[in-house]
């Protein structure tokens, strides 16, 4: 029993659980189809802040329990929003706890959908996996693209102008994956980084850049859909791995 979900991708079942793992894939404007973000806000009604979550008391043989579980940050900003819960399998009140605050907590932070077509960039990232997303209209700032070249440490990028040394320099491999590295001098658009690459990052490839005060956010990929020509449509929710922490 676990949180997550589980689908029928590529002649197989595919289980993914929500739990912190990194990013897969990093989408900009440089390729997402005319760089178009489409965002969508939760409703109100749907940020609960009190949850009311059913479990089984082995002590008292098995019988049904009520655990209540409040978010009072949440409560000062939206007032009284009651969920219920049906804990499956749950026979531990400190469970019970855990899973009322995973609901309040995702309810309360992850509150932004993104929606974006791209080409076959779609067909890496999957339905659960984490991708991060660098648009620049939401951002303030152009802070990914493509590369021009790459040779050793040195990465000339199609513009750096934001770059500074101590930014975490992203870069999608000819295997698909990501890597980061560590900025440590630029000059105009020649970046060089702090070690090497596991594999050379190849001509057009995607970079990205993230700062002290700028990072891009991640989210978690509810659907990609194939359309005609290539094109994958890709459905995503704001993900916030602090919320994590705030579970325990």
């Amino acid at each position: 029993i676990f949180r997550g979900i589980s689908y029928w991708a590529g002649g197989n079942i595919t289980s993914l659980s929500d739990m912190p793992v990194d990013p897969v894939y990093t989408y900009t404007a440089a390729n997402v189809i005319e760089g178009k973000f489409t965002r969508v806000g939760s409703s109100r009604k749907t940020r609960y802040t009190v949850a009311l979550v059913s479990w089984n008391d082995p002590d008292d043989f098995y019988r049904a329990k009520v655990e209540y579980v409040s978010d009072d940050e949440g409560i000062q900003r939206y007032g009284i929003q009651q969920l219920e819960i049906t804990a499956f399998g749950c026979t531990s009140q400190g469970e019970a706890q855990r899973r009322g605050h995973w609901a309040l907590m995702t309810s309360r932070l992850e509150t932004g959908s993104i929606s974006f077509s791209v080409g076959l960039d779609g067909a890496i990232a999957l339905p659960g996996q984490i991708v991060r997303i660098a648009d620049p209209h939401r951002m303030g700032r152009r802070n990914a693209g493509r590369i021009k070249s790459a040779a050793g440490r040195v990465v000339v990028l199609d513009k750096a102008p934001t770059i500074t040394v101590g930014d975490k320099l992203t870069v999608i491999l000819p295997t698909g994956e990501t890597e980061t590295r560590t900025v440590v001098r630029v000059v105009d658009d020649s970046v060089t980084i702090n070690a090497d690459w596991s594999l050379l990052p190849v001509e057009n490839a995607v970079w990205s850049a993230d700062s002290i005060d700028l990072v891009a956010p991640m989210y978690r990929i509810i659907s990609v859909t194939e359309k005609d020509g290539l094109v994958y449509d890709i459905h995503a929710v704001q993900h916030e791995s602090e919320r994590y922490k705030r579970e325990q």
